[in-house]
């Protein structure tokens, strides 16, 4: 129940910095054992470990999107009934989280797992580099519109869609050469 202080304290904050819960379960799913790498030697070949982490990817993933989507969507019924709140001499309004972001989990996840995979052995490094990753796409979607040599950049449906597909091949790709072709038991300490 703690999101809930937190859900009105970030909609009632000022600027683009409330859709930030779009991107903390791309951090969140930075400690998830996909069950490719084992220190015993368990049954199941890489086959079965390729899909099974690619099953408990995509499920997490549609979980997730779906849960945050569902939050941002109760905080739409919650903008008619919230007060103004005066601090400071200064008023501040509930907004509701814009639901063009609720996509973002869907994106951000496999950028996540793919750290992952890559630095197992080595959990601080991968909450770290997700950290930083987060950290530049949040300061790009505060700037909102990007320009290239005087020319505006807007993100649209297509761009999204692309980035998605991307985002998950690499993904897969990744996946597919750590199960098929690496040591996947590991000796523990």
């Amino acid at each position: 129940m703690l999101i809930l202080p937190i859900l009105c304290f970030l909609c009632y904050m000022p600027g683009g910095g409330k859709n930030i819960i779009f991107l903390m379960p791309g951090i969140m799913v930075a400690q998830m054992s996909l069950g490719v790498h084992s220190s015993l030697l368990i049954s199941g070949g890489r086959r079965q470990r390729f899909w099974s982490a690619l099953a408990l990817a995509l499920i997490t993933s549609v979980l997730v999107t779906v849960v945050v989507a569902m939050i941002a969507g109760g905080t739409h019924l919650l903008e008619s009934i919230m007060p103004q709140v005066t601090f400071k001499g200064h008023e501040y309004a509930f907004k509701a989280l814009n639901m063009n972001f609720a996509i973002v989990p869907l994106l951000m996840i496999p950028l996540t797992l793919i750290i992952g995979l890559i630095f197992y052995k080595k959990p601080v490094l991968t909450i770290l580099l997700a950290i930083i990753l987060f950290q530049i796409f949040f300061a790009l979607g505060i700037i909102g519109d990007l320009t290239i040599m005087n020319v505006p950049l807007r993100i649209g449906l297509s761009h999204m869609t692309i980035l998605l597909i991307f985002n998950w091949a690499i993904f897969v790709a990744v996946l597919r050469h750590i199960s098929m072709r690496s040591c996947l038991v590991s000796q523990s300490k």
